[in-house]
């Protein structure tokens, strides 16, 4: 991608050098360097491939305005000895990776009045869809200089994440959860141009460290939690974190940071797999989550307390419950009690406190009642991909897209509150975090009856490779069901020694009944799903199929094909009714 901008680089923050130079064009791919066209040099790798395209100019890393010096320190190691040529204009960056983000909050410099930011390993989008419809749903009128012919107009609402780019007459696919400071910039732009107030975006650990939110400025910022995920991208746990707290550098100076109760759980909770944990300080402004006094807490300014004053919300929640609606006259304490538990109510009270937060914060906003907001959350909690329900007469389906141990676990946990069995479907991704593997084989083990492991997303990984490390520390039996050329070498022994009896179809097809096992490999995903789904109605049990939620693709061999769980589960069923006709 390139980007036209016609600036001077004397007024850029992020590089310096010795000389003024106009940048018309600029770009951070090879592809399209020209010589019309500057470079900004994130990989060092890709440094002579520009240098070779005579490009308008460069900039570069500031190590190698040094490399001269420091050509055998340490740090300079994995860097190439390039010559730059004198008569290339070049300048250098500090901290490379906002170089790209200044020049596109230059080129789209409008955003929207309100903008939250949410962080965590888990919950960021069921947090952020939550909040963004609540408020499009609560019909907020506010004072603006936006309309020429009306001071006051209804709110509105943006959502960046996941689940893609949303705001009024705009919806588009996201390949990243935190897009490219490119689409970003544009985004927000675009959004204050049409009068979006408020948005709220969500901040990936890898976003984060790739620096592409640089140059958005937030006035709430959320940390829903904290377990492993990411590490093949982060390699450990303490640049995990290290990448999650960035998000304090984006903060207004007014920013509210809120955090759930669990960040200040050093001893139980993925954190203490941190280095010195006990000396890190997450805890926020505002505090939400199962606090010992299960509420929801504020820490106000005050000059007779010292410590946190406590507003009992989730009490309040369950007053306000069992008041009756005028629109549809029906009591809301069955939504509470059939709909809202668990993490959906974590999700829940994070909405509200962000809500809540704004509304108090804007002078010209009155009459909203925390039932209210309440009210409109409750009808905003069913998230796409998230513990989502299909709607079936055959059984009880569920899709998420729980891809973490800690995720897992939870959404297990939850299922079994609500039935005596459950059933699974799910699978590893490739290319990723190999270590969550057999973490996740085994809390599938631990919490579900029985489960089929199948593909997610193989990538470029083997997928016979990736299930083996998903059993490699079980105890059960595992039957193997292969597709085509598939290859069963090694795996019916994992590195703890403890043998896996791993059968092939001939030796399936001697057996009395699948149902006899608990796991199985299937590693066609739409097959798995179908037995999983057989399976389920013949035992009368639900079923959860976790790992890709809302995902509209599957990606094998770096070819992506049309797949999306809960479609495939509706055709499945109606294939299954149309039969017994």
């Amino acid at each position: 991608m390139k980007l036209e901008v016609n600036l001077n680089s004397k007024d850029m923050r992020t590089f310096y050098g010795s000389k003024d130079f106009h940048i018309k064009n600029i770009t951070k791919h090879t592809d399209f360097v020209n010589n019309e066209t500057w470079f900004i040099c994130e990989d060092i790798n890709y440094l002579q491939k520009a240098i070779d395209k005579n490009p308008a100019g460069l900039i570069i890393p500031e190590e190698h305005e040094e490399y001269e010096k420091y050509e055998e320190h340490e740090k300079h190691k994995k860097y190439k000895r390039i010559q730059l040529q004198q008569s290339l204009k070049t300048l250098f960056s500090k901290n490379i990776k906002k170089v790209w983000p200044e020049f596109c909050s230059i080129k789209f410099p409008l955003k929207p009045d309100f903008i939250c930011l949410v962080t965590g390993t888990n919950g960021k989008t069921s947090v952020s869809w939550i909040t963004s419809k609540a408020i499009n749903n609560l019909n907020i009128s506010i004072n603006s200089n936006h309309s020429k012919h009306d001071s006051n107009h209804l709110l509105k609402s943006g959502y960046i994440g996941t689940l893609g780019i949303i705001y009024p007459n705009t919806k588009t696919t996201n390949l990243l959860t935190t897009p490219d400071a490119l689409d970003l910039h544009f985004h927000l732009n675009k959004m204050k141009k049409e009068g979006v107030n408020f948005v709220i975006i969500e901040a990936s650990s890898i976003g984060l460290d790739q620096e592409r939110l640089a140059f958005v400025k937030a006035d709430i910022c959320v940390f829903t939690n904290f377990s492993q995920d990411h590490l093949d991208y982060h390699i450990t746990m303490d640049k995990y974190l290290k990448s999650k707290l960035k998000i304090k550098e984006l903060f207004k100076s007014d920013c509210k940071f809120i955090t759930h109760a669990s960040l200040l759980d050093t001893k139980t909770t993925d954190i203490k797999k941190v280095k010195n944990c006990n000396k890190i300080e997450i805890k926020g402004d505002i505090v939400y989550g199962e606090c010992p006094e299960a509420c929801i807490s504020y820490k106000v300014d005050s000059p007779t307390l010292d410590q946190e004053y406590l507003f009992h919300y989730q009490n309040r929640f369950k007053r306000a419950l069992h008041k009756k609606t005028q629109e549809n006259k029906k009591n809301i304490s069955e939504i509470y009690s059939s709909e809202v538990h668990g993490f959906k109510r974590e999700n829940i009270n994070a909405a509200f406190v962000i809500i809540k937060n704004f509304i108090d914060r804007n002078a010209s906003i009155q009459n909203y009642t925390d039932y209210k907001i309440i009210e409109e959350i409750l009808k905003s909690a069913h998230v796409p991909g998230r513990f989502q329900k299909i709607n079936s007469n055959l059984l009880d389906v569920y899709v998420d897209f729980a891809h973490t141990p800690d995720a897992l676990e939870i959404i297990l946990k939850e299922a079994k509150k609500e039935y005596r069995k459950v059933g699974l479907v799910f699978g590893c991704g490739g290319d990723r975090d190999i270590s969550k593997r057999s973490k996740m084989g085994e809390i599938a083990e631990q919490f579900s009856d029985w489960f089929i492991l199948t593909n997610d997303n193989p990538r470029s990984e083997d997928p016979i490779s990736i299930a083996k490390d998903v059993i490699s520390t079980l105890s059960e039996k595992a039957i193997l069901i292969p597709t085509n050329n598939t290859n069963l070498s090694g795996i019916h022994n994992n590195e703890s020694g403890n043998s896996k009896e791993i059968k092939s179809n001939q030796e399936c097809n001697q057996t009395q009944n699948f149902s006899q096992y608990k796991i199985k490999i299937v590693l066609d995903r739409r097959k798995a799903i179908k037995e999983g789904i057989l399976r389920s109605i013949s035992e009368k049990t639900p079923l959860l199929i976790a790992g890709k939620g809302d995902e509209r693709t599957q990606e094998t061999n770096g070819v992506k094909v049309h797949f999306h769980d809960p479609s495939i589960i509706t055709e499945i069923l109606e294939e299954i009714e149309e039969s017994k006709k």
